[in-house]
């Protein structure tokens, strides 16, 4: 079916029209602009009836607004998550500005609710600082790096694959001991802190090699097996000698 729309006179389908009187259609396009001129025309008297109801109607429509929250929980987050990811900048930008605007305001409420909650705070903060003692050793060096201007920077994540790529060994001994992290070339000597410039050493031999620029390459095997390794070939060297005399 094919209609004919009253505003902008087009013929098109009847999908795309509305009833606009028994005899007459419009197009969607030209509904919503009329919309548009209509809400901005009065939108001090809209607002106000709309205030109006929603105080005399406010109990059901929380209730109604809950019940529809706890029904379509995934849908909302959802649709919440896609909005964020589309308008990440115009959100920042938008709670910086509100921010600016009551940052006395919000730092009041800070202060109002520490003093009551002065307790409860302390032991949240003791028992975060207990279970993540080494995110927060890590963050106090980025700041110590930032002072100090230290071009470059790595993650927890980074650090641990680079120990589980030297099998948790220090390359310079050979043994399994507590790594900590060597700069190859130091940061005195202008070094970067990215995870190019970084391998693993036990605090000895860290400590030993001090400012010299040394790279040890990843020791797969420890120094424990190779030892033995050493021995059996000693054993069989000599067994093989041993053989050979008694031949």
């Amino acid at each position: 079916m094919i209609n004919h729309c009253y505003k902008c006179k087009k013929i098109k389908l009847k999908d795309k029209m509305l009833r606009s009187g028994y005899y007459s259609f419009i197009c969607k396009k030209c509904k919503k602009i009329i919309d548009k001129e209509k809400y901005i025309k009065y939108k001090t008297k809209i607002l106000k009836c709309k205030k109006e109801y929603y105080q005399k109607n406010r109990k059901e429509k929380l209730i109604k607004a809950k019940e529809y929250q706890r029904i379509n929980k995934i849908k909302i987050n959802n649709y919440y998550k896609r909005y964020y990811k589309a308008n990440k900048i115009k959100i920042s930008k938008r709670r910086h500005k509100w921010y600016i605007e009551n940052k006395e305001k919000i730092l009041a409420i800070g202060r109002r609710y520490s003093k009551k909650n002065k307790n409860k705070i302390n032991l949240v903060s003791k028992v975060y600082r207990q279970n993540h003692k080494v995110e927060i050793l890590w963050r106090n060096k980025e700041r110590k790096n930032k002072i100090r201007k230290v071009i470059g920077s790595h993650t927890v994540k980074e650090w641990k694959k680079l120990k589980k790529e030297y099998n948790y060994m220090c390359p310079c001994c050979g043994k399994k001991k507590k790594l900590t992290e060597d700069h190859i070339i130091p940061i005195k000597k202008n070094g970067t802190d990215y995870i190019n410039n970084i391998q693993p050493l036990c605090q000895s031999c860290n400590s030993k090699k001090h400012i010299k620029i040394i790279f040890f390459e990843p020791c797969l095997v420890p120094a424990k097996e190779k030892r033995l390794k050493r021995l059996k070939k000693r054993e069989e060297k000599i067994k093989g000698r041993q053989n050979k005399l008694n031949k």
